[in-house]
């Protein structure tokens, strides 16, 4: 058998088990039934609102125009907001976000070539924060809420993961409409319930 011949074969049984390398990462909690309700229907009237960011100045901070726009697409997926992209004076809710950390890519074993070639026979995992903090401001009352859905969770990067994914609170992808039912379920004493 030539070298080449050896190579192709190897290459031939290895790359396969690497790209069946599977991932999986935290979820939120659902909702009990009776809360997702509540935040489904559409509010009485919809808000108008001003997404503002703060920085901290600690590493690994997500930029504000980053978070401004993971926080806008969460929210736009929901019929709550007439806007998200009101001037300060023309909203009638205001959001800060509070920038949050998150784990640089590099920093990962997915990173390393080294380790993906390994993850499908060994498991490697790391923590790494997710989720935002943030508070609300209706402008008209100066009422204001916060709300916080930040929690440490652990990734997994193992050929057998997608086990891991079997459970309800784990999954090869994020699932925003989770995120996006906790951030309402903190907001809805604020806006007054749905109408």
């Amino acid at each position: 058998m030539t070298i080449r011949r050896m190579v192709t074969l190897r290459c031939a049984l290895v790359l396969p088990l690497a790209a069946s390398a599977c991932f999986s990462g935290p979820l939120l909690p659902r909702l009990p039934a009776k809360e997702l309700a509540s935040i489904e229907r559409p509010l009485g009237s919809p808000q108008a609102v001003h997404l503002q960011c703060v920085q901290s100045g600690t590493e690994f901070e997500l930029r504000c125009q980053q978070a401004v726009a993971e926080v806008a697409k969460l929210l736009a997926l929901s019929s709550w907001f007439t806007t998200l992209e009101a001037s300060p004076e023309d909203a009638s809710l205001v959001i800060t976000i509070y920038a949050p950390l998150r784990r640089p890519y590099w920093s990962k074993p997915a990173h390393n070539p080294g380790f993906l070639l390994l993850s499908p026979v060994v498991p490697f995992w790391w923590s790494e924060p997710f989720g935002y903090r943030m508070s609300a401001r209706l402008t008209a009352s100066g009422a204001a809420v916060d709300i916080n859905t930040t929690r440490e969770g652990t990734s997994v990067m193992w050929g057998g993961a997608f086990l891991l994914n079997l459970s309800p609170n784990r999954s090869f992808l994020p699932h925003p409409e989770r995120e996006l039912h906790q951030i309402l379920a903190q907001l809805l004493p604020l806006v007054g319930g749905p109408g």
